[in-house]
């Protein structure tokens, strides 16, 4: 059975330290056998899971590069980009409707980054700061900063990742399985 990170053995035991729960995300701190932040969200509906990366996208793109994992990189790039237009709009009509100077300054900071992003679902693409591959494709990026895993990975296509993950990266494993954040702390340290 997958369970959104591919068929994790249950042979290794939990690094010890609970996970911290928010909202129902789970984040799981980095050990020395696994140095990654590892976040688990659940999920109902694709609509929800784009709504969420489009949330915290800015943030993570400011560390450095994000590689977004899906089965349709180029379908799901476009509906990221849509809701990202959204974004940018939302942050105008505040811009807009704001006097406030020290608010507006800080508002246009937020839209040009905002602007200067680039999305790419091309992996030879350099100048991306966001690439949308196929699990296929991992083996192809030098390294992130932040991974955001939206379908399930078998464990060679995880592997591959956490040899690409920086240190004190973070990976971002959208589930639909509640006990995902278990059985992802039991395995990570033996990649």
């Amino acid at each position: 059975m997958d369970n959104g990170v591919g068929a994790l053995r249950p042979t290794a035991t939990v690094t010890g330290i609970p996970p911290r729960t928010q909202g129902g995300v789970r984040m799981i701190a980095p050990t020395e056998d696994a140095p990654w932040y590892v976040d688990v969200r659940p999920y109902n509906s694709s609509e929800y899971m784009s709504l969420d990366l489009c949330r915290y996208l800015p943030r993570r793109a400011m560390i450095g590069e994000v590689v977004v994992i899906h089965d349709r990189p180029a379908v799901f790039l476009a509906v990221i980009k849509k809701r990202w237009m959204k974004l940018i709009r939302e942050v105008e009509r505040q811009y807009s409707s704001t006097l406030e100077p020290a608010k507006k300054e800080g508002l246009l900071q937020e839209l040009e980054r905002l602007h200067c992003y680039i999305f790419s679902s091309k992996i030879e693409d350099d100048f991306a700061d966001v690439r949308f591959i196929a699990p296929t494709q991992i083996n192809q990026i030098e390294s992130c900063f932040t991974a955001y895993i939206a379908i399930p990975l078998d464990d060679a296509a995880l592997q591959q990742l956490l040899l690409r993950l920086q240190p004190k990266g973070l990976i971002v494993l959208y589930s639909q399985d509640p006990l995902a954040h278990v059985r992802f702390t039991m395995n990570q340290h033996e990649y």
